[in-house]
């Protein structure tokens, strides 16, 4: 009886410990994030640092399939995971208390943090399905993708890859005229991933692919759709938020004048 007292005593301190922790998170965030200003900087600064993140694991799982690296896939999955429960508590957690710790004047840029939010989370969570079940793949000794395989993957990874560069370039120059481009891209890869499946579904029919391999292949091709459409929507906030701050300083200045 000692025992299981002792034990749940040091749950409750656990328990206690990590919601202290979190409060103080929450104020410190609530603290930083006062007016327009600075929950534009702090969304742009974390939209930023994100698709860094999401960015180098997606790559990274891709190198791990390609090698069948069981280790390299299980730190993938761990930082995903990771990635994806951070933003669930975000989401959870300081959303709201931050929403009414700050006086904007501008609704619509309080929609926009809240919809980057939750574009940020959906995004976080189809790669989390992508880098648990390529890590599962490989840990049950499933053969690895073939040379087409890999170098489709591949190639999908750098278009991934070049819609994100493209969007950051556009956040350091705060220039978003030419955001059809972005556009341009995610439907390049989304008429891709559908080449893609094609192919794959001619593979199983001419039994050059597995059951585990195909299913494993195409929802890939599943997920990654999910995240570059999720991805195309959190710019759009990202630039909405910038560009509202932008008429918000504009009439300001006129006021002034």
């Amino acid at each position: 009886i000692f025992i299981a007292l002792a034990l749940v005593g040091f749950i409750l301190f656990k328990s206690s410990k990590f919601h202290q922790k979190r409060k103080l998170a929450e104020k410190a965030n609530a603290t930083l994030i006062e007016d327009e200003r600075g929950i534009v900087k702090t969304s742009t600064t974390e939209v930023r640092e994100v698709i860094g993140k999401m960015l180098d694991i997606y790559h990274q799982n891709v190198k791990g399939l390609t090698k069948e690296s069981r280790s390299l896939l299980r730190e993938i999955a761990s930082k995903a995971d990771e990635l994806y429960l951070n933003y669930k508590n975000k989401r959870t957690y300081e959303v709201v208390p931050t929403i009414q710790s700050i006086t904007l004047k501008e609704l619509d840029i309080e929609q926009e943090y809240v919809q980057i939010v939750d574009y940020t989370y959906e995004i976080t969570k189809a790669l989390r399905v992508i880098t648990s079940d390529s890590s599962l793949y490989i840990e049950n000794n499933h053969k690895g993708f073939n040379d087409e395989q890999e170098e489709d993957l591949e190639d999908l990874s750098k278009k991934v890859t070049n819609m994100y560069k493209t969007f950051i370039d556009m956040m350091e120059r705060n220039d978003y005229s030419g955001f059809a481009t972005i556009i341009n891209i995610r439907d390049e890869i989304i008429e891709q991933c559908a080449k893609l499946t094609k192919k794959q579904i001619r593979r199983v029919k001419d039994k050059e692919s597995g059951t585990r391999n195909s299913i494993l292949f195409m929802n890939i091709l599943n997920e990654t759709k999910t995240i570059v459409l999720q991805s195309v929507n959190l710019m759009k906030s990202q630039r909405n938020m910038i560009l509202t701050v932008k008429k918000i300083s504009e009439e300001e200045t006129e006021k002034k004048n």
